[in-house]
């Protein structure tokens, strides 16, 4: 679900246990690359990020959650 608000609330709640996200923090990247035009000729690690159920907070839904 890329970090929406939703998922991360359904999270929150207790209905899932884990929610792992792909790639959903990568436009900051590309937005970067494009602007500066400094676009590496071979791979970009991209972070990927988790949340637990266990540990997530709402101030965490509040930093990472994307929409509403």
């Amino acid at each position: 679900f890329d970090c929406n608000k939703w998922a991360l609330r359904e999270l929150l709640a207790g209905t899932w246990n884990y929610d792992g996200q792909c790639s959903p923090f990568q436009a900051g990247v590309i937005e970067t690359m494009i602007k500066t035009g400094n676009v590496p000729s071979k791979k970009v690690i991209s972070e990927e990020k988790g949340f637990d159920a266990k540990t997530l907070t709402q101030a965490d839904i509040d930093k990472y959650g994307l929409g509403d």
